[in-house]
């Protein structure tokens, strides 16, 4: 019941798991961790099956805010900090290979998903731009990430709203559709051969009665044999991982969506 989920055509559903099979891998949720990981052990030659509790997209990968941005969810510094800056640089350069990625998945599987390229970091006094500058030049200059300053007097030309005092462009990160990019994921998965089952939450983890250490995910009407598994299922494996649950907190966001204004 999301604006995400109102605005998006669904495919018919995947089957539910019925009968026992076997697969390299079985990943556990179909989000966007699982559907990513899909695609790429098959393209690494591994057999998949992915299960999902009840649709593709329906928790978090397929409701968020859609916004994909360069960088974590804290400043540079603190990751610094921690692992020092050569290594802060590596996590840097993976989020923006995360950004590409996405563009490139969009391609190779022709996922419309409503891309919109740009995100404006904007400074609503003259104190917070002299603060958003200076990152604007600490990571131009330790980072090599280019953006685009933007003074006061060229912010009405990007945003009409005379809130905001100045601001930086910043062309790499954007805005998409998740519930749209989640299903074109879905979609290309299986189109690589991924064995997808929707409405088939799993009920638990056994040791296989095979040699090799394999394990079996069970399901309410079948199970999956596989050498590995994984668990994409976020805050929803409850009763999956016991040993994991204390170690996942369930946070929410929200963002709220009106009708179309009028411009004016």
């Amino acid at each position: 019941n999301s604006y995400y989920d109102a605005t998006v055509r669904r495919p018919p559903a995947h089957a539910a798991l019925d009968g026992d099979i076997a697969c390299d891998v079985a990943i556990v949720g179909g989000g966007l961790a699982g559907l990513s990981a899909a695609i790429e052990l098959t393209d690494r030659g591994h057999d998949v099956v992915l299960l999902e509790a009840k649709r593709v997209g329906w928790g978090a990968s397929g409701r968020n805010g859609g916004q994909a941005l360069a960088g974590l969810a804290c400043e540079q510094e603190t990751i610094e900090a921690q692992l020092g800056l050569d290594e802060a640089r590596r996590v840097w350069a993976m989020t923006l290979e995360a950004l590409t990625l996405i563009r490139q998945r969009c391609e190779r599987f022709h996922i419309d998903c409503d891309w919109r390229a740009g995100y404006l970091s904007l400074a609503v006094n003259s104190r917070k731009s002299r603060d958003l500058r200076a990152w604007h030049a600490r990571m131009q200059s330790l980072y090599g990430f280019d953006t685009r300053w933007i003074e006061p007097s060229q912010l009405p030309s990007w945003i009409a709203s005379a809130r905001f005092h100045s601001g930086l462009h910043d062309p790499m990160s954007g805005h998409l559709h998740p519930l749209k990019y989640s299903l074109g994921l879905a979609r290309g998965a299986t189109e690589l051969g991924v064995r997808l089952f929707e409405n088939s939450p799993v009920t638990a983890l056994d040791p296989a009665a095979t040699p090799g250490g394999s394990l079996r995910v069970r399901t309410r009407s079948g199970s999956v044999r596989a050498s590995h598994v994984l668990l994409a299922g976020n805050v929803y494996l409850q009763g999956v991982a016991p040993v994991l649950e204390s170690r996942i907190m369930p946070v929410g966001t929200y963002v709220i969506a009106s009708e179309r204004l009028d411009p004016t």
